[in-house]
């Protein structure tokens, strides 16, 4: 009589086939993430919390004070501050008041610097439009 006592050369192949496409989606994910430089991941945390305050303005139809400080970028939502805290080689530089009007448009044009010791880049603001770029 024969006994089972493993897995059949199919079982296995079908597993190995779901272990290999796994491994094949998360590749292109962790080389783009890992590539990404500091000043980047900066960037893009910066843009996120401007964003985050022109919506706020947009769901509210109030004013959105974008409050900048040399290490700082912040916005009030129900009396706590909703921001992000740059790392320690970065900083902010000629800054300016920015907020949101109502309709999620920008008050002035204008921009202001993020910079670390390497780089800097632009963030322009533009006038009426609610909408912002960073430029090197």
């Amino acid at each position: 009589m024969f006994q089972n006592k493993g897995f059949t050369m199919i079982e296995m192949l079908f597993v190995l086939s779901i272990i290999i496409s796994m491994t094949l989606l998360t590749i292109p994910y962790y080389f783009t993430h890992k590539n990404k430089s500091n000043f980047e991941n900066v960037q893009e945390q910066v843009g996120m919390i401007i964003d985050q305050a022109k919506q706020e303005s947009l769901i509210t139809h109030q004013r959105i004070d974008l409050c900048f400080s040399q290490k700082e970028v912040y916005y009030l939502k129900d009396q706590q501050k909703v921001g992000f805290q740059l790392p320690d080689t970065f900083y902010f530089d000629k800054i300016k008041e920015v907020y949101f009007n109502k309709n999620g448009n920008i008050n002035q044009a204008n921009h202001i610097v993020l910079a670390n010791n390497q780089k800097k880049v632009k963030i322009v603001f533009h006038l009426g439009s609610g909408e912002y770029e960073f430029q090197s």
